[in-house]
């Protein structure tokens, strides 16, 4: 691991090596460090797996120049100068050590601290995504009691700081790296166009919080805003927000419907932290800027507010109650997509709950509560959203009276403009779905898809070609589900019947395969392949029968 050196960190010498290594060493992605003049000033271990450079190879270089030999290096390179005003998120074909090609997600932020201007760097394989996961969930269990075992300590420091003031200054030190690492993934600037204005603020209540929020572009018409609520405070809460961007940004564009997001963002995080006690909550929604539709899921957060300026009130916006997420095994986890058409005017508050739940000290003080967020939302329903977020972090901070925040406070506001005049976009979607598939693209047909269902959630065709497509590729109970959903719309729909007893067949439920091959022969009459599929459903529930 390439070392933090205190002429490029500000301080921190061989403790916050210390600290650097126990943060890094077992994070899910690669990360790099810039400094103002794009010079590689550390790198984390993944680094070394995903390109086989090492630390020092990579230190002092510019990157792009080493692992993209020819002028897309360059290319990448100048838009990585502008990460400042504009962050840089590509997908990239890289030349490892080895010669090997690596297809990588490459995404910066850019922030400042101590007169010093920092990019950072994060690099994800998207070759292979499962075995990065495979290798985040094996090492996940030491990462997190190392993280534990360093919060115990910094609060183990504050209570002896008369004896150990010397190792207290360094590990405070060193926090400051977590805390840029933090505040490099929470944005600093939001979107803002005729179409919708966004702003949002994050305030831990320590150095460092649990609270995350995002908005991001899903494609040229749809937006994606999320605020989430990590359990606890401190490194480890601090670090899983890391997580939960990752998740949520690299699955949202495959997955567009919410509640099916939520769900595998869920069974995710289950697999890696299910059973340690962290969890966090969240609410996701997808603005559609054409058709003013909101679609939101919530996974144990409370529903965003809503003014509506027809009516002058502030109601809570449609969404149905979900299961917190990364602690309820995906077998018991339960959420729904709500959709809302909101109009032009309407303004959506997303918030955790720092703000309704704060006090002012003693523990039986009133809580600032949900009626004085709606007061204050109504009192304040002709601002835009970045005076109404920073207004009511104010009026909440007030509240306090003086006293230190009990919780992170999170507030992410989002005004409606006009709508985004464009064509129907299925007829390219259904086209580019079926080269996809026809192409043996079955991932990206996929996609397509499902995009599809989510513009028209009932289309027998999207249905049918999606159900097919997760039976080709295995995914037997998704199919089932689906091709079930075609033979209710349309009972003598042959190909649809004949694939959904293949799906009853691959999920070992023999019977059900066979009363629906048996049903499709008495409508459509005999037919070679339906007749040997009846034979060998037959055998099977016989031979199950004996045994």
């Amino acid at each position: 691991m390439s070392e933090l050196h205190p002429q490029s960190q500000g301080g921190g010498g061989e403790a916050g090596q210390v600290l650097y290594e126990n943060i890094f060493r077992s994070a899910s992605v690669g990360i790099l460090l810039f400094n103002e003049n794009l010079e590689v000033v550390f790198v984390n271990d993944l680094v070394k797996l995903l390109t086989g450079y090492d630390p020092e190879e990579l230190r002092g270089s510019q990157f792009f120049d080493i692992v993209i030999p020819d002028s897309r290096g360059a290319a990448y390179l100048q838009g990585l100068r502008k990460a400042n005003s504009e962050p840089l998120e590509l997908d990239i074909n890289i030349q490892k050590q080895s010669g090997e090609l690596m297809d990588l997600n490459v995404t910066s932020s850019a922030f400042h601290s101590e007169n010093q201007n920092y990019v950072l760097l994060i690099i994800q394989n998207i070759t292979n995504r499962k075995a990065s996961e495979k290798v985040m969930e094996d090492s996940f269990d030491k990462f997190i009691q190392t993280t534990i075992d360093l919060d115990q300590a910094l609060k183990k420091i504050r209570e002896q700081s008369a004896e150990l003031t010397s190792y207290k200054d360094k590990m405070e030190n060193e926090l400051e790296v977590a805390q840029l690492v933090q505040s490099a993934i929470i944005p600093e600037e939001f979107p803002a166009s005729e179409y919708a204005e966004a702003f949002g603020i994050c305030l831990p209540c320590n150095e460092l919080g649990g609270d995350y929020l995002d908005v991001f572009e899903l494609d040229h018409d749809r937006l994606g805003l999320l605020i989430a609520d990590v359990s606890g405070h401190g490194v480890p809460s601090a670090l899983i927000t890391t997580m939960v961007k990752v998740y949520f940004t690299s699955l949202a564009r495959e997955i567009p419907d919410p509640a099916r997001l939520m769900s595998a963002v869920n069974a995710e995080m289950y697999k890696i932290f299910g059973g340690t006690g962290f969890y966090f909550t969240a609410c996701y929604s997808v603005l559609n800027l054409r058709t003013h539709e909101i679609a939101t899921v919530l996974g144990g957060h409370s529903a965003p507010y809503r003014y509506n300026p027809e009516i002058a009130g502030v109601t809570q916006l449609n969404a149905e109650a979900g299961t917190i997420v990364g602690a309820i095994p995906p077998q018991l986890a339960s959420y729904e997509t709500a959709i809302t058409q909101l109009r032009e005017g309407d303004t959506l508050l997303y918030y955790t709950d720092g703000i309704y739940e704060a006090r002012a000290g003693a523990e039986d003080q009133e809580l600032y509560g949900e009626d004085r967020l709606v007061a204050f939302m109504e009192k304040n329903r002709h601002v835009g959203p970045r005076a109404l977020v920073k207004g009511l972090i104010s009026d909440v901070d007030s509240y306090f009276q003086g006293h230190p925040p009990n919780d992170d406070r999170s507030v992410l506001a989002i005004r409606i403009g006009r709508k985004k005049e464009g064509s129907d976009p299925l007829p390219d979607l259904f086209r580019a779905a079926r080269n996809a598939f026809e192409s043996g693209k079955l991932k990206e047909a996929l996609r397509k898809y499902n995009e599809i269902l989510w513009l028209r959630p009932h289309s027998e065709q999207a249905l049918f070609w999606a159900g097919l497509i997760n039976l080709k590729m295995g995914q037997f109970q998704s199919s089932l589900k689906l091709l079930k959903e075609v033979v209710a719309l349309n009972p003598q729909d042959f190909r649809a019947n004949y694939h959904l007893g293949a799906a009853y067949f691959n999920l070992k439920q023999y019977g059900e395969a066979l009363n629906v091959w048996n049903s499709l022969r008495e409508r459509a009459g005999s037919y070679r392949k339906v007749d040997e599929l009846i034979a060998r459903a037959e055998r099977k529930v016989r031979t199950v029968g004996l045994s």
